[in-house]
């Protein structure tokens, strides 16, 4: 994945006339978009954004910012209906109430209801669950006929013999037909492009043989910045880094909560679930007697561009970024920011060599002191890549 200024000179030097970006990237990009606009990609017409819940704070920015006539859309669409679904495109002088963006209305041919439980057509301003029809179905799950027929019951107003796809997503029609997303009417959670099933993580904590409970939630505590918090009840003296550990050798990086909360035991509602709304934020990631203290100007000046991409006040200087809630999509922003005050391009390759504040300080102190910086870009190159296949490569007894 390009950092946002090998995009934008990408975009600039090919005169890229269309972008279609995953919205959590464009989230990161208008997070930098003083120091890389769009008006520098003079060629760009229309910008694409999908796969993930669009922050309408995120859209003001970009609309104060970018050039006359840039278009922006945003754009729906499960896999099962061969992708995009809906669009929308905010009006001249459109606001927000809410916090995210309308998914807009169906493309042509695309036939979108919004029924009860018992897949009834509700009235606009109710909501729903969002079913999609139309020659964009898939046929189903391959080798899952079970699954199959739960999530593409027949469509009742379609052609004969034609079925429609249960998106699990709730929704709510405007008075004109913009659909609004709400969010899941299960435990199937989306973030950076993956679909989670917070079922999954929950499992897996209630693997330790030191937890007897286990919740995980999908929490955007921080505007615009979402992570995946994982809640264990525990029985014995683990650790959240102990339990970290566990998840690493069974879940895939993506699935790994960003923070884990060691709780004596989770809330529970009148008929004994856990109580959701009650299970408490996480406290600052990686607080602790332990930090190491940051020394010199350089580890400093790291630390600062952490505490600003993770939305954190306190850091240390052997923190790992990874560990700390950090993602590759937040490494485009760092990348950004120590680009610009360090005045000298800094490789996403590095970010990922070298995750901790003092190694990071370390290996750019001594790439600024070289004539030049490409005498072990092998060496840094496949330090990366090892780790990031060890991030994302699934764990367990299946490897």
């Amino acid at each position: 994945m390009p950092g946002i200024a090998e995009l934008t000179e990408l975009a600039r030097r090919e005169r890229l006339s269309v972008l279609n970006l995953p919205a959590s990237y464009w989230h990161e990009w208008v997070a930098v978009f003083d120091r890389y606009p769009a008006a520098s990609c003079p060629a760009l017409r229309l910008v694409v954004v999908g796969s993930e819940r669009v922050d309408a704070g995120r859209l003001a920015q970009w609309r104060a910012a970018a050039p006359t006539g840039l278009r922006w859309i945003n754009a729906y669409g499960p896999t099962e209906t061969t992708i995009t679904a809906t669009l929308h495109e905010p009006g001249p002088g459109e606001t927000y109430d809410g916090t995210t963006v309308p998914i807009g209305r169906p493309l042509a041919g695309v036939r979108a209801y919004v029924l009860d439980d018992r897949l009834r057509p509700v009235p606009r301003g109710v909501h729903g669950d969002l079913h999609l029809a139309g020659p964009g179905v898939s046929l189903g799950y391959l080798g899952d006929p079970g699954r199959t027929a739960a999530s593409f019951p027949p469509d009742p107003w379609g052609p004969p013999g034609e079925r429609m796809y249960a998106t699990g997503d709730r929704v709510r029609a405007r008075a004109d037909g913009t659909l609004e997303f709400l969010g899941r009417d299960d435990h199937q959670v989306k973030l950076r492009g993956f679909r989670i099933e917070l079922g999954e993580i929950e499992a897996a904590l209630s693997t330790h043989p030191s937890v007897t409970d286990a919740a995980a939630l999908l929490r955007e505590d921080v505007p615009g910045r979402p992570v995946l918090v994982g809640y264990a009840a525990r029985s014995g003296a683990v650790t959240a880094a102990e339990l970290r550990e566990h998840l690493e050798r069974k879940l895939p990086e993506y699935m790994v909560p960003g923070s884990i909360v060691l709780m004596d035991a989770l809330p529970r509602g009148e008929r004994g679930k856990t109580d959701r709304r009650a299970l408490p934020p996480p406290g600052p990631t990686g607080a602790g007697p332990a930090r190491a203290p940051l020394n010199g100007a350089t580890e400093r000046l790291v630390a600062a561009v952490w505490s600003e991409v993770l939305a954190v006040e306190e850091v240390g200087a052997e923190d790992n970024f990874f560990e700390a809630g950090g993602h590759s999509l937040l490494l485009l922003r760092m990348q950004a920011l120590l680009t610009e005050r360090l005045g000298r391009q800094i490789p996403v390759v590095d970010l990922f060599a070298f995750p901790t504040i003092r190694s990071l300080a370390r290996h750019l102190a001594d790439e600024g002191q070289r004539p030049s910086a490409t005498g072990d870009a092998g060496r840094r190159r496949a330090a990366a890549r090892k780790a990031r296949s060890r991030a994302q490569a699934p764990r367990g007894s299946a490897r």
